[in-house]
């Protein structure tokens, strides 16, 4: 619940099983990793301050096709 209240299941899939994920989200991050998903740990403190999270963080990420 903590995490939840936190945004710390605000993560981002990038494509070819890269994700990138709120460092302080320790249960989702570990649960990801034991899945095979490569994990980018974000510090998100301070967003999260203002009620924004990755997702929110990378409105205009450009994706590569490849």
């Amino acid at each position: 619940f903590r995490d939840t209240m936190a945004l710390g299941c605000n993560f981002m899939s990038l494509g070819h099983d890269k994700i990138i994920a709120p460092a302080s989200s320790r249960a989702l991050v570990e649960q990801l990793r034991a899945r095979g998903f490569e994990v980018a740990e974000v510090e998100t403190d301070e967003i999260s301050k203002t009620g924004g999270g990755i997702h929110c963080m990378a409105q205009a990420l450009r994706r590569s096709p490849d």
